[in-house]
């Protein structure tokens, strides 16, 4: 992925071959308690060792600690991302992955995808 980006910043993007997936994506963003306020830094995070196909963690406001653990250090701190063969599938899916991470106090959102008569609560 990055190589493609750095093809698209040095305009040699007509030169590459790209493969397009037809694929649905939603994401789900996790944010500090108090965000968009003021909100602690330094929450101890933890990530699931194993995730589902086709599911991406993209990291916001995180970094490490002095003794090198994952921590906290941003208002939205990661992004819960999944695809799936449809929007109600993959909003399932991101909520799947935003549920499985530690985060105490961690605020997300719970309505997204809701105006989508398929997607239930989880």
């Amino acid at each position: 992925m990055g190589e493609l980006l750095l093809s698209v910043a040095e305009g040699r993007l007509g030169r590459r071959t790209l493969r397009v997936r037809d694929a649905a994506a939603a994401c789900v963003v996790l944010a500090a308690p108090g965000y968009p306020g003021h909100y602690p830094k330094g929450i101890p995070l933890r990530l699931p060792e194993a995730r589902e196909a086709d599911t991406l963690l993209f990291h916001a406001g995180t970094t490490r600690d002095p003794s090198g653990a994952l921590v906290s250090a941003g208002g939205r701190v990661l992004n819960a991302v999944a695809l799936d063969t449809d929007i109600p599938s993959a909003v399932r899916k991101a909520y799947r992955l935003a549920d499985r991470i530690g985060f105490p106090g961690a605020h997300l959102r719970r309505d997204i995808g809701r105006r989508l008569p398929e997607v239930d609560e989880r």
